[in-house]
């Protein structure tokens, strides 16, 4: 919001703070655009290393004035990871502190998490299902329920809405909330978002030439495929291929967006 010069100013004076808090046998460096590491070495090390953290994370509360005036804001997440249970080498021990850190932030952020060996292996699991879920359209793993909306008065079932869900080979059925959070971080939910809408349309049109009553379907679009910019030429090319009235088909979105 302000500029790379007043950001470059922010990133030191955090630099600054967070040193001014570490012992001078500490190592401490910068990581990427926003991510520092610090080495604490010493028998002492693993027992101080939250009280550490809350150090730092008390050293970032106060604001941080910048040149031109503004007051800037930080908050803090810290992942703590311990030589020698926590991994053998370096590159080991930084993968389970970010790890932590993702908890941290999962968390709400501002606040200290320490490794367990679970935060490795939910990584590695997520790795895994992004890998597979990479493959989900190509080898038609996808499918779509339906849940029957009904008048209360008649007892007539007046439409549906599509839930999908992920026929996961070796696993089984897959629940929306364990993938779709992926697919969205990932971006893999506009191809899959236009598949729902494809595979809804052609179901209506299934359940029409089958001699059933025509009943409105209702499917749920993500914030990425309205932000994708093609969501009308996907909706229309579904309904132009399956001969079904745009009216038969309801988009809806989701709470968070």
């Amino acid at each position: 919001s302000l500029g790379h010069t007043l950001g470059d100013e922010l990133l030191l004076a955090v630099s600054a703070r967070l040193g001014a808090r570490l012992r001078q046998e500490d190592g401490f460096g910068r990581l990427a655009a926003d991510e520092f590491a610090v080495v604490l070495e010493g028998e002492q090390a693993a027992d101080n290393a939250e009280h550490t953290a809350g150090d730092l994370l008390a050293a970032l509360a106060a604001p941080f004035v910048l040149t031109d005036g503004h007051e800037a804001y930080v908050h803090a997440s810290v992942g703590v990871s311990v030589f020698p249970q926590d991994g053998a080498t370096a590159n080991d021990i930084l993968r389970s502190a970010t790890a932590a850190t993702h908890r941290a932030k999962d968390r709400g952020g501002n606040q200290c998490a320490l490794y367990t060996g679970e935060l490795g292996q939910g990584a590695l699991e997520r790795l895994e299902m992004e890998n597979a879920l990479r493959r989900v359209l190509s080898q038609d793993e996808l499918r779509l329920h339906y849940q029957p909306k009904v008048d209360l008065a008649t007892g007539q079932i007046v439409g549906a809405e599509a839930l999908l869900r992920w026929q996961r080979p070796e696993v089984g059925l897959v629940p929306p909330d364990s993938f779709i959070p992926l697919a969205e971080r990932s971006g893999l939910i506009v191809p899959i978002g236009a598949w729902v809408i494809d595979e809804a349309c052609r179901q209506i049109r299934a359940w029409i030439d089958a001699g059933l009553p025509a009943v409105k379907v209702a499917v749920n679009v993500s914030a990425r495929q309205f932000a994708s910019g093609d969501l009308e030429s996907v909706l229309s090319a579904a309904l132009d291929r399956h001969a079904v009235e745009p009216k038969m088909l309801a988009l809806e979105m989701t709470e968070s967006m």
